[in-house]
């Protein structure tokens, strides 16, 4: 069975950063609505994070056109595999990881034509790819 690796997060500047980047925390139901509304912008989450306590936030970039991109954020570990499973079957590379301290996963997978933009931008701002192995 197939493990995987959250993406890291370097410190410093980059948190700082990366902190002015994230959307604020938001329920399902206010994290669907802006999502929509984000994506009728062409921005769609480059790296996604889920709190029990707080919800859901995101950091957004604007992916090159045409290329495919999905996100799931707050899984379970099983739902997780099974979107894993899909989107490699698909050759869709998975992106970013975030693991909660409670053990929910949230991910960002893209199309290999969006993968050398999407680098670009995580290198920018200290996130680490995520792994499988």
């Amino acid at each position: 069975m197939k493990s995987y690796q959250a993406s890291d997060l370097e410190g410093g500047n980059f948190e700082v950063l990366r902190l002015r980047l994230f959307t604020r925390w938001r329920d399902a139901k206010a994290l669907q609505d802006h999502t929509d509304w984000m994506s009728s912008q062409g921005m769609v989450a480059i790296y996604c994070e889920f709190n029990p306590d707080h919800g859901f936030r995101e950091i957004y970039w604007s992916p090159p056109t045409g290329s495919g991109f999905e996100v799931r954020s707050g899984r379970t570990p099983q739902e997780f595999r099974q979107f894993a499973d899909q989107n490699q079957e698909r050759g869709w590379p998975l992106l970013t990881l975030h693991r909660s301290a409670d053990g929910y996963l949230s991910a960002v997978w893209v199309t290999s034509d969006a993968l050398d933009s999407a680098r670009q931008l995580l290198s920018a701002l200290g996130i680490g790819l995520a792994s499988q192995s």
